[in-house]
């Protein structure tokens, strides 16, 4: 994608890039500062949403068959349902757009916290494509 584009359609996020450095809410961080990207990728989201798809379905067919057997277990169940769904709505919503950098000194600056999984993709990929060329022009 073109600097340009990815700017444009960046720009309700207040986040911008040019060649040396990136823009976070009006302060710049040149692209060698950066230690360190936390962000978690498209495979990890993945696993994780059918790793608790995987859960759900299991938890599901417990409750089916503890109803069948009149099982006191149904109560446990249910309540591991519900707490098992909270957790992944919690996840969805505040683990998996959120991306920030760590900077060299130690600083670290949340650039990404609103839920918008492709910007947070776009915004991960064009980083690490800086910071790639950024290392082999030293």
């Amino acid at each position: 994608m073109e600097l340009e584009k990815l700017n444009a359609s960046l720009a309700k996020y207040d986040v911008q890039f040019d060649a040396v450095a990136m823009t976070v809410a009006g302060a710049r961080y040149p692209y060698a500062d950066i230690a360190s990207i936390h962000y978690l990728k498209p495979k990890k989201r993945a696993l994780i949403r059918f790793l608790t798809t995987l859960a759900t379905v299991a938890l599901a067919a417990w409750i089916v068959l503890a109803s069948q057997h009149q099982s006191e277990s149904i109560k446990l169940a249910v309540g591991i349902l519900i707490g098992l769904t909270i957790a992944r709505f919690y996840m969805l919503g505040k683990v998996f757009p959120k991306l920030s950098v760590t900077l060299k000194n130690g600083d670290k600056v949340e650039v990404m916290k609103k839920f918008d999984l492709i910007a947070a993709d776009r915004i991960y990929a064009q980083l690490v494509y800086q910071m790639q060329t950024d290392s082999l022009k030293k």
